[in-house]
């Protein structure tokens, strides 16, 4: 029987939660630990316990008061509500193999959430080949390779001033979702392709600002 896709009704805000509480159940499995109090989720999370337990009556997430959560459960649960036990494609291709780009292929947290990063592609011949465990291809075979392996999700790694026109490739060889590390505002259909941007420079400048008084 075909598991029904609880996630594709619950909100944004919602869905980055479930992220945040996978990780901190993840963190304390680790540590051994097979039951989990609301009141741990929110102080982890930074949000309250009414909260935390208002998202698990939702999404129908049960535990008792005083006993807590079993984690295994709640893992087993949200993973479904993330669709991580279906058979869909988590394979996820890179745009750029630059200095952040070889180091996101290196990036073991991918694997250990079931992401696997199948090919790299890059506009200079002298970055390919097909020998490592990534293989790196140029950029015209890139429509190509996402139609055979069904590949939906890219990772965007360019200079900026190519941002623009590699997406627009991606969204025509039928990209669904792109992580975007270019300081750029890219343009793009939203009932086309959902765009994340991850902007460190941004990031850098928010944090200095408002540090500068302490």
């Amino acid at each position: 029987m075909q598991r029904k896709r609880i996630g594709a009704a619950v909100s944004k805000s919602r869905i980055r939660r479930l992220v945040q509480y996978k990780n901190v159940f993840c963190r304390h499995k680790e540590l051994g630990c097979s039951r989990i109090y609301s009141k741990t989720i929110a102080e982890s999370v930074g949000i309250t316990g009414t909260q935390v337990r208002k998202d698990f009556s939702l999404l129908k997430l049960t535990g008792k008061k005083r006993s807590g959560y079993l984690i295994d459960t709640l893992l087993d649960n949200i993973r479904h509500i993330l669709n991580k036990n279906t058979d869909e494609n988590r394979q996820v291709i890179l745009i750029g193999k630059g200095n952040l780009g070889s180091a996101l292929m290196k990036y073991r947290g991918f694997k250990k959430e079931g992401f696997s990063i199948s090919a790299a592609f890059d506009v200079d011949p002298t970055k390919c080949n097909k020998r490592d465990s990534f293989p790196v291809l140029p950029m015209g075979r890139l429509k190509e390779y996402v139609r055979t392996n069904k590949i939906k999700v890219a990772i965007l790694v360019v200079p900026e001033i190519a941002a623009q026109q590699v997406l627009d490739e991606l969204i025509v060889a039928g990209i669904k979702g792109v992580l975007n590390f270019a300081p750029c505002f890219l343009h793009y259909d939203e009932r086309k392709v959902l765009v994340y941007n991850v902007n460190l420079e941004q990031e850098l400048e928010h944090l200095t600002y408002f540090i500068g008084d302490r």
